[in-house]
């Protein structure tokens, strides 16, 4: 059987593109990994720490209600300002991400360069104004791709944002995703709102 490689990229043929990125492409580049990993992860942990502490509230008062009633009450009153304060807490968690995504673009004077791509057999050709790196497949941890971006992560969670606005066209954009999901084991599909963009034109 024959392997049909009419729509793989060419071997060894490099990927290269150059992109300003907005405040909205760090924003969301932000947003979506936090809301996919730390925010994710830190939410369920909370959420099981309450349900342990319903689990147990909920025994104790049982048992005080059989042996004890006149303590009810009493039981009544202290955990119901522990069910009260959670609630902020958890909307003032929320608020204090969102305002963390959004001064990540003005904190960070990188962003005010181009950033050129360059994709490789080996990795990643970086160029950040007159800044160059080489980005190893192997120091990568993980890729998010939402309709608009990848996201890719590496093992020391630096963030680097590929707008797909910043490509030529459908064809492009599945080259580089072939070329993520070969070699970063991690490859996640975000699902969500589907940002509107235009390819760029060359």
């Amino acid at each position: 059987m024959t392997e049909d490689i009419s729509n793989q990229p060419e071997q060894g043929k490099p990927i290269s593109f150059s992109i300003l990125l907005s405040r909205y492409d760090v924003r969301e580049g932000v947003w979506r990994y936090r809301k996919e990993r730390e925010l994710a992860v830190n939410t369920i942990g909370l959420f099981c720490v309450m349900v342990l502490i319903g689990l147990f509230a909920g025994a104790g008062i049982i048992f005080k209600f059989m042996v004890m009633p006149g303590l009810l009450p009493w039981v009544g009153l202290l955990l119901g300002p522990i069910v009260a304060v959670s609630v902020p807490i958890l909307a003032v968690r929320a608020y204090w991400w969102s305002e963390q995504t959004s001064v990540a673009y003005d904190t960070n004077p990188i962003y005010r360069d181009f950033f050129k791509y360059t994709f490789l057999p080996e990795g990643i050709q970086l160029n950040i104004g007159q800044t160059e790196e080489f980005l190893k497949w192997e120091e990568f941890f993980e890729v998010y791709e939402t309709h608009a971006m990848f996201i890719l992560v590496t093992k020391k969670t630096r963030l680097l944002f590929v707008p797909k606005r910043g490509l030529t066209g459908p064809e492009q954009e599945k080259q580089i995703m072939q070329l993520l999901r070969k070699n970063i084991a991690e490859y996640s599909v975000v699902r969500g709102k589907k940002e509107e963009f235009t390819y760029s034109i060359t």
